[in-house]
């Protein structure tokens, strides 16, 4: 059965349908040019200890982006986005903590290429020798990612939050773990997560959805069998404290000026999704009235000379086994320590001057609109539905909350948040090779 979710005010609808494979289809019609697809797995770098048909497994750090890498390799030594382009579609796929994507937009009738999406997907060749020889392309990626120092500072800045959450890993991870990872190590991997009931397919263009199920349904059903006497493998959530493990983090690195980042770990964030979805709301909201280019905090700093305008903040959520939250302000300063002490001070002022209502109002119309603006773009309400299918929520209820939520939820969320005693403050000062060049 198709359970069709419509938001009468937005004009706009998507269809909903739990196939008998366990796969989860996703469908937002639109007269459009272009057609998105994309196959999601429930599996990501954060899940490296699950159980499994009675056994507790831990695997190597990077074994789910390894995967996506593997996945499009084929036994004629060919690779999944050659069968791509012969339809006239382009292929990708991305790694994140909690899932893994393998994705297509296309110009041209996407039949064949949804066909194609679950039969490379639903098929892995692994090698000793494939294995080997990716081993090495992961390692140079992994190396291009240890020069950056805005990676690093965001790598040490997680890793002072949290204790023991997967969000302490690399995504790609170490050379080390790379070593460690085999095509026994994949197959495992893949046998435990990859199966149509651990997944789902979203698709955005001008298609219905009994044209979609015409071209999915002999591969996805051939695929259901073979994965049907596997056991289920279920992650193992983490229990992660509630206090950081270190409050201040120093690293030297090949930067030319001193790089900050000041992170809140929010410890407040909701498990039940309704309450989350309004927090998440809630958060992005007061983000902005706070640290927006045209506030208080940044432009004092920028005017004074005191912060440069390579600067960016940020509300980051994870769902999932092991939800979590946090806020982060990054950039560039002369002295870092001064702008942390002003980022304190800028606080406590504001809980004593009181939250401006006419932002809150200005800013929530603007979140509003450019939320719904979104719609116009079928790559973006691909990504929507992505999302909040993981959050298991619906594509509305974010645009509800936007919609409901009032200034005196903003100023009880304030009184939670930001608290000094949960903030970590990580720079990057440049190493001695840098100062003497300069």
């Amino acid at each position: 059965m198709t359970d069709k979710i419509e938001h009468a005010r937005l004009g706009e609808a998507y269809e909903r349908l739990v196939h008998p494979t366990g796969l989860v289809i996703l469908l937002f019609p639109k007269r459009c040019v272009t057609t998105y697809a994309s196959l999601v797995v429930r599996y990501g770098a954060q899940d490296t200890a699950f159980r499994m048909d009675g056994r507790e497994y831990k695997t190597p750090d990077g074994v789910a982006h390894f995967l996506e890498h593997k996945m499009f390799a084929r036994p004629d030594g060919s690779n999944a986005n050659e069968l791509f382009s012969a339809l006239g579609a382009d292929a990708n796929a991305w790694t994140d903590y909690d899932k893994t994507a393998y994705l297509f937009s296309t110009t041209e009738p996407a039949d064949a290429a949804l066909r194609t999406l679950i039969e490379f997907v639903s098929e892995p060749y692994f090698t000793r020798e494939n294995v080997a020889r990716e081993r090495g392309i992961i390692r140079e990626e992994i190396a291009m990612g240890e020069d950056d120092p805005w990676q690093t500072l965001y790598t040490r800045s997680m890793r002072a939050m949290y204790h023991c959450h997967g969000v302490r890993r690399k995504i790609c991870g170490t050379p080390t773990s790379i070593g460690r990872i085999t095509h026994q190590t994949l197959t495992l991997c893949y046998d435990a997560f990859y199966r149509p009931d651990n997944m789902y397919l979203i698709v955005c263009g001008d298609m219905d959805m009994m044209r979609v199920l015409a071209a999915v349904e002999e591969p996805l059903t051939a695929w259901a069998k073979r994965t049907a006497s596997r056991p289920v493998a279920s992650p193992i959530p983490v229990n992660e404290p509630p206090r950081l493990l270190r409050r201040r983090t120093v690293e030297r690195g090949n930067v030319s000026q001193p790089l900050f980042r000041i992170c809140w770990k929010d410890t407040t964030y909701m498990l039940d999704v309704a309450s989350r979805v309004r927090h998440e709301i809630g958060m992005s909201i007061l983000s902005e009235m706070l640290f927006c280019r045209a506030g208080g905090f940044y432009h004092e700093l920028f005017e004074a000379g005191n912060i440069s305008p390579s600067y960016s903040y940020e509300c980051s959520t994870l769902d999932g086994h092991s939800p979590l939250s946090y806020h982060a302000v990054v950039g560039e300063a002369d002295d870092p320590q001064l702008v942390f002490d002003f980022y304190c001070n800028y606080l406590k002022r504001v809980r004593q001057t009181g939250l401006s209502r006419e932002d809150f109002e200005r800013i929530r119309r603007v979140l509003y609109a450019g939320f719904v603006a979104q719609f116009d773009f079928p790559d973006d309400i691909a990504e929507l539905l992505c999302e909040a299918e993981g959050d298991g929520r619906g594509l509305f209820d974010a645009l509800d909350a936007i919609g409901s939520i009032t200034f005196e939820e903003i100023e009880a969320l304030f009184v939670h948040s930001f608290d000094e005693d949960m903030t970590v403050f990580s720079t990057m000062i440049p190493d001695k090779k840098t100062k003497e060049k300069q």
